[in-house]
């Protein structure tokens, strides 16, 4: 889908890709109403990295690479893992994407 989204008509930059990564991460994996975490790009202040992605995704797509520690304290299993997130270009033309499509 990311490589789709960066090859479109009017990209900037064909082929290219915002990246915005953070990194030492400590989110719980269930919030206070004992959901699972399921948006960890949330805003939280104002250098939130969704609100970074939507500032540089214009024309380019941006991918978010949330690396979490992954900590048993915070209900985790105790290992780091990455967190991947798309933002799409806000001047992308609205788009229906099926990789196999089907013969009527």
């Amino acid at each position: 889908m990311l490589d789709y989204v960066s090859q479109l008509e009017g990209a900037a930059a064909p082929r290219y890709v915002w990246l915005v990564v953070r990194t030492k991460r400590n989110i719980k994996r269930l919030g206070a109403d004992g959901r699972f975490e399921d948006a960890p790009d949330t805003p939280r202040g104002n250098n939130s990295e969704l609100r970074v992605a939507r500032k540089l995704a214009k024309t380019v797509p941006a991918l978010i690479l949330l690396r979490e520690n992954g900590e048993k304290e915070q209900g985790w299993m105790g290992c780091p893992f990455w967190w991947p997130v798309m933002v799409t270009p806000s001047e992308m033309t609205s788009t229906v994407f099926a990789k196999k499509t089907v013969k009527g």
